[in-house]
């Protein structure tokens, strides 16, 4: 970097320029160069804090696209115990129901002897 500086200055050293004039040159461009930088500072924070959001967003999805796994795996656990106890009660229903007939013949056969 310094050796292109005083390849620059000595270009311009033919031309007049002394070295107060290049360091003018570049104090110049220095504030012009912060000027830039300030500026764009605004549209990067707000750039950075809208990353930041959407960051936070993807996580929030991520939370929530777990909890909606484990809750379907809940949710099939809980059917599959629902339809097994849907036939045991329909198998009881029908187990009680041969009964009655079977006591219900019992009593027309007592009832004739």
């Amino acid at each position: 970097m310094i050796g292109s500086i005083l390849i620059l200055h000595n270009s311009s050293q033919s031309l007049g320029a002394s070295p107060l004039a290049f360091m003018n040159l570049l104090h110049s461009f220095k504030q012009i160069f912060n000027k830039i930088v300030q500026r764009s500072g605004g549209q990067s924070k707000h750039l950075l804090a809208g990353l930041d959001k959407l960051e936070e967003a993807r996580r929030t999805v991520d939370v929530l696209s777990r909890n909606a796994g484990e809750q379907k795996a809940l949710l099939k656990q809980k059917k599959q115990e629902a339809n097994a106890a849907l036939v045991e009660i329909t198998r009881s229903v029908e187990q009680k129901a041969e009964r009655k007939q079977e006591v219900e013949a019992l009593q027309a056969k007592c009832a004739e002897d």
